[in-house]
């Protein structure tokens, strides 16, 4: 069996502060130059404890409760904001209200990397949804659908605009109103990880901003 060698506790002290200002040293000195400055920003979510991601360089700009977004419906929760499921860490979502059917678009193009079906009112999770990766690595999920559109399935290569559901209450959702039952889209967004605001990049990327921002 080998002998380790024996430190006091000096000399172990010395030694891990040397290696910490060595690593310092790195971090500092080391900056990405592959990454164009004008086009993307390092984000964090408000919401998010993990480090900061780099994303798309989006408006920043802030849904509003009661905010109407055309024919797809009004915002009910805004991103960060409260409800029954959020916790404390806040909403990480924009909920968007409309009738039960209300047809729900691709805010973007990108390949399906997961979906699921055949989920009820009250099932646990986010019901009937579909979760699409765009060309920047984003996942962009669609969640409580009342039903998914043929022919999206996994692997399915989709455009933005193309139709990908119905609004629904699928999974688990709630209405203050006791004769409603939560009818709406959970849009929500990440980034490497990182749950960004979604109606940012809805208003900047599918929506006329100047009408919305």
């Amino acid at each position: 069996m080998a002998i380790l060698p024996s430190y006091d506790y000096k000399t172990l002290a010395t030694r891990a502060r040397a290696a910490a200002s060595k690593l310092s040293k790195y971090r500092t000195s080391y900056s990405p130059k592959s990454v164009d400055i004008d086009k993307y920003k390092t984000f964090k979510s408000p919401i998010s404890n993990s480090t900061s991601a780099v994303i798309p360089n989006y408006s920043g700009s802030v849904a509003r409760e009661g905010q109407k977004l055309g024919g797809l419906g009004t915002v009910t929760v805004p991103f960060g904001g409260t409800t029954r499921y959020a916790g404390t860490s806040g909403h990480k979502a924009v909920d968007i209200a409309n009738k039960k059917g209300t047809p729900i678009q691709s805010f973007t193009g990108g390949r399906v990397v997961s979906m699921d079906v055949n989920k009820r009112h009250g099932d646990k999770g986010y019901g009937n949804y579909v979760i699409i990766q765009d060309e920047k690595g984003g996942m962009h999920r669609y969640s409580h659908l009342d039903q998914v559109y043929k022919p999206i399935q996994v692997g399915s290569t989709v455009k933005k605009g193309q139709y990908l559901g119905g609004m629904g209450d699928t999974g688990q959702t709630y209405s203050l109103n006791p004769d409603k039952t939560g009818v709406h889209l959970h849009y929500d967004l990440q980034y490497n990880n990182n749950y960004v605001d979604p109606f940012a990049y809805l208003i900047t990327n599918f929506y006329n901003q100047k009408q919305y921002g």
